[in-house]
């Protein structure tokens, strides 16, 4: 398991659908983050249950239309709990998330940066990005947490934002997180 590659043909025609609908929107450098990622790597890797068909795409700049008039046909747009466009067909549903407009990344006056977004992620496993250009996978907090099957606390600040957002005790956010992908669940710094 030196070289962690995501297997794209996992995530079905709905990898497709969404890739071109982000594709559409996207100004520059475009990223795939979130369960799509490492639940994809926890199924290729480990027989985990395989992703949803939610995808979760960072981009560097968005065009001035996202969101706006110019729904593709099909596509019904909604705003997702952070106020970012959020596309759905059926049971395709797809963020675009322009990188100035994430959240964790303004409220500590950071660049916005995929490196920022990798840095502050609320989990060990969700600090992990598919760069869509050169299909590396970014990110050595989560792919480290993929290689050791655990889910832990990664920033503690977004973290505790993030599991009151979702509703649910940070706790039991990485216990259920952890095993929906058959992984241990990590409480305190265990290095």
């Amino acid at each position: 398991m030196n070289e962690l590659a995501l297997d794209t043909a996992i995530l079905g025609p709905s990898w497709g659908k969404a890739l071109s609908l982000a594709r559409s929107f996207a100004i520059g450098k475009m990223w795939l983050i979130g369960g799509s990622v490492y639940r994809t790597l926890a199924h290729q890797l480990y027989n985990s249950p395989a992703p949803q068909c939610d995808f979760d795409f960072i981009v560097e700049h968005a065009s001035k239309n996202l969101g706006k008039r110019s729904v593709p046909p099909g596509w019904i747009v909604e705003k997702n709990r952070h106020g970012n466009p959020k596309f759905l067909q059926g049971d395709i549903s797809v963020d675009i998330i322009p990188l100035g407009h994430v959240g964790m990344i303004s409220s500590r006056n950071l660049s916005p940066t995929i490196d920022n977004h990798l840095a502050i992620a609320p989990l060990t496993i969700q600090s992990i990005a598919y760069n869509i250009e050169t299909h590396n996978l970014m990110g050595s907090i989560g792919i480290n947490a993929l290689r050791k099957k655990e889910v832990g606390i990664h920033d503690h600040y977004h973290a505790i934002y993030y599991s009151y957002k979702k509703g649910k005790p940070l706790y039991d956010l990485i216990k259920e997180t952890a095993e929906s992908l058959h992984f241990k669940p990590i409480y305190i710094n265990e290095d």
